[in-house]
């Protein structure tokens, strides 16, 4: 092997492979049925020198790579079997706002309540309603890779009259969770007078079937280069249901990370650029757009 780990066999068998279709019929001449390999690599070389083309090897067929994502694996496993001594915090943006910096939480707007309530009837029938609201997956092995984004959420019925009706959210471990079709919320930070009146039956459009709750929310989130104030659609449940019983935010997809352009920088990325990042940061999440559901208008960051 070579100083990357790349065999002879390796490196020809991948070539083989791309010579397909192009070269499937080209015969070769100058060899027989036995031959030496120096005399058949060199029949091969005259017969396609005039179609030459380029191979490239997977990562994963160079040692040093195989050997990383080995080490990777077994610290996983030696993860999941292991139990967790204490609680980790998700890993924080850097260069985001301090949460006591934000602006105040303020509640969702007329406009904005009606569109979202526009969003939930036209989705209403959609499957990801019933189901648990993320991707299941074993914590402890995420325990050092999960986002908390820092921010205030004010959440409250939809179309309720009574103001009194909503509670505000203020946290640094609002988790960043690209794999939940919608944003969850733990129904044990719901206060107790807005959860009585969600299950009376003034509420019932918005109750689900599992006895989960759609609620609307105003969030105020703090990012590497911005902060941004995004009206979404949540769900409220049990806490239960949420992954490893965590209390908590879980920020998803619909109405919020699916209107968001954003760039992700991870530590080890700003590091090689001489970038000081600390071990309890992911890195930089930068926004740059946002598209208003309500009038598909678009404001650049």
């Amino acid at each position: 092997m070579d100083e990357r780990g790349l065999s002879a066999p390796r490196i020809l068998i991948q070539m083989a492979h791309d010579m397909q279709p192009a070269l499937a019929e080209v015969p070769v001449s100058g060899v027989g049925s036995t031959f030496k390999w120096s005399e058949g690599l060199e029949a091969v070389r005259r017969t396609i020198i005039s179609q030459d083309s380029t191979t490239t090897l997977p990562l994963l067929s160079q040692g040093p790579t195989r050997q990383a994502l080995k080490r990777i694996a077994l610290q996983q496993i030696a993860a999941s079997e292991a139990r967790p001594q204490e609680h980790k915090k998700p890993l924080k943006v850097h260069g985001a706002i301090p949460l006591e910096d934000l602006p105040p939480a303020r509640p969702v707007s007329s406009k904005e309540s009606k569109n979202l309530k526009n969003v939930f009837e036209q989705l209403k029938n959609k499957p990801y309603w019933t189901r648990d609201p993320y991707i299941s997956m074993q914590a402890t092995t995420a325990e050092d890779l999960l986002i908390g984004i820092s921010g205030k959420i004010t959440i409250s019925p939809i179309d309720a009259d009574d103001t009194t009706l909503s509670c505000i959210i203020a946290s640094n471990e609002l988790l960043w969770d690209t794999g939940s079709h919608i944003t969850a919320i733990s129904r044990d930070l719901i206060d107790s007078k807005t959860i009585e009146y969600m299950h009376s039956s003034d509420y019932a459009t918005y109750r689900l079937p599992d006895d989960s709750f759609v609620c609307q929310a105003d969030a105020i989130l703090a990012f590497t280069n911005t902060f941004i104030n995004v009206p979404i659609l949540a769900r409220i449940i049990d806490l239960d249901r949420m992954p490893n019983r965590r209390s908590g935010v879980l920020l998803g997809q619909l109405t919020f990370i699916d209107s968001l352009y954003y760039e992700m920088a991870p530590r080890a990325f700003l590091r090689a650029q001489g970038i000081n990042v600390s071990e309890d940061m992911y890195g930089e999440i930068k926004i740059k757009g946002h598209i208003d559901t309500i009038d598909d208008c678009v404001t650049k960051f």
